[in-house]
């Protein structure tokens, strides 16, 4: 196994951001300004439908959601070819 460098440790100390994207919707501002506490947004999205999950913005994996006792969770489904 080789060993790694000092460029390769510090690399896998950089941080990225990672979203997870159920689906996305396009609203009238009128209608996003009279959104409140409690309201309820339909999405076109079926429950247990996969989504996209993005690193940097840059399609990465697949994903569903599953609980963890009280919590949420992802599951990755597909992780896309990087090359």
């Amino acid at each position: 196994m080789a060993k790694k460098t000092k460029l390769q440790n510090r690399s896998r100390q950089v941080t990225v951001d990672v979203s997870f994207e159920m689906a996305r919707l396009r609203v009238p501002i009128e209608t996003l300004l009279n959104y409140a506490e409690g309201t309820l947004i339909e999405l076109d999205k079926v429950a247990g439908e996969p989504f996209d999950v993005r690193v940097n913005r840059v399609p990465f994996a697949k994903g569903e959601a599953i609980t963890v006792g009280e919590n949420m969770g992802i599951r990755f489904l597909e992780i896309y070819d990087q090359e």
